[in-house]
């Protein structure tokens, strides 16, 4: 037997292995419950942040990204792009560049490759998460912050695209365009924020849960002696 992190694997397995696969996710610390007040309160509707984490690898789409904040920003001047990751010297200057010709100095923020620590702290203080990748197989950070209570928003292409899409925990981008990113992440801003926390939370308890993910491995493994 195989496991996969994910239905998108499982497509990708030749007709034979796919017969013979079995999806396991990855699982994530549930931080918070939707039922502690504490958890949800004093969210500040003012304090609008956006994170991005990962490589600037082209499959990850940044550049289509920062091209989608000057619509973000048309409706909400006040939002930040918090980018956490880095890549090669070229990478880097190249999407500096794109920041400073669209003029967005004020509203994004460069922290670079973070540890595990701070990257939960980022997520935590955020809005949003955005990763609007060509293909991505479970993506872990979408579920460190959905255990979070963060909503995301996510291509059709990212593993855990369908665990946002099934718990109504953020928005999923069926056409990869800085308009249709932009109409993503508006939802979520428009939306009602400790709705959509609530929904993130119990996707994660539901789907990232590691005592669920547990007893996924012990009922294959079993199935497979």
């Amino acid at each position: 037997g195989l496991v996969v992190t994910c239905s998108s694997e499982k497509k990708d397995l030749s007709k034979y292995l796919r017969a013979k696969s079995h999806i396991i996710g990855y699982g994530s610390p549930i931080i918070g419950h939707s039922d502690e007040p504490s958890f949800l309160k004093n969210l500040a509707e003012n304090d609008l942040r956006i994170v991005f984490s990962g490589r600037f690898d082209k499959k990850k789409n940044l550049p289509l990204l920062i091209k989608s904040m000057p619509q973000v920003l048309s409706k909400y001047p006040e939002v930040i792009l918090d980018i956490a990751g880095s890549g090669s010297a070229r990478e880097v200057k190249g999407v500096c560049q794109l920041v400073s010709s669209l003029r967005l100095e004020h509203n994004t923020k460069f922290h670079g490759w973070i540890d595990s620590k701070s990257m939960k702290k980022l997520l935590a203080s955020s809005t949003l998460l955005v990763l609007p990748s060509e293909n991505e197989n479970f993506a872990i950070v979408v579920a460190e912050a959905l255990s979070l209570g963060i909503p995301c928003v996510v291509s059709k292409n990212v593993g855990t695209a369908d665990i946002v899409f099934k718990h109504s925990a953020g928005e999923v981008i069926d056409e990869l365009t800085p308009s249709s990113i932009a109409d993503g992440i508006n939802k979520i801003l428009q939306g009602d924020r400790n709705a959509l926390r609530k929904a993130a939370l119990k996707a994660a308890r539901d789907e990232l849960d590691w005592s669920k993910i547990a007893l996924q491995w012990k009922s294959i493994i079993a199935s497979l002696t």
